[in-house]
């Protein structure tokens, strides 16, 4: 179910956790087929948080990963994404995933990720080709503890 508000003439749509990016990239693809104003798509779509080596990033995690549909003609895996708003600046974004993330992400006890807080940071495994990640579960800024 997605919750609107107006502000100063524009509509800020926050779509719950269970509605993925995928659906959000569907309808912005449908909006640009039929002609309607790329500013508008943009606004309907969720940006991707890409990574930078030694750069930490502090998220919480809205939903499950989402591998992403293989393109026609590409030889490539189709990257994996997870739903998560950046707490640093309240964004909601799809983080793009690597196996050795997703195992991080499994390797917490078996518990549920969706709804906990990390913070990760991704760095160079030397003589490979992949990245590692350390990632520690912290507690999330906006529970309240008294």
């Amino acid at each position: 179910m997605a919750t609107s508000k107006k502000t100063a003439g524009k509509i800020d749509v926050r779509y719950d956790a269970e509605q993925t990016s995928n659906a959000a990239k569907a309808i912005a693809n449908m909006l640009a087929d039929k002609g309607i104003d790329k500013r508008l798509t943009k606004e309907v779509t969720s940006s991707t948080w890409k990574w930078e080596d030694g750069t930490p990033k502090y998220f919480k995690v809205l939903g499950v990963p989402i591998k992403q549909l293989k393109r026609q003609g590409s030889t490539m895996e189709p990257p994996t994404t997870v739903p998560v708003r950046n707490l640093d600046t309240g964004e909601h974004c799809s983080l793009l995933v690597n196996t050795m993330l997703l195992n991080q992400f499994a390797s917490f006890n078996g518990e549920e990720i969706i709804g906990r807080c990390f913070i990760s940071c991704r760095y160079a495994v030397e003589g490979k080709v992949y990245k590692g990640f350390d990632t520690i579960s912290v507690p999330d800024p906006e529970e309240t503890t008294e």
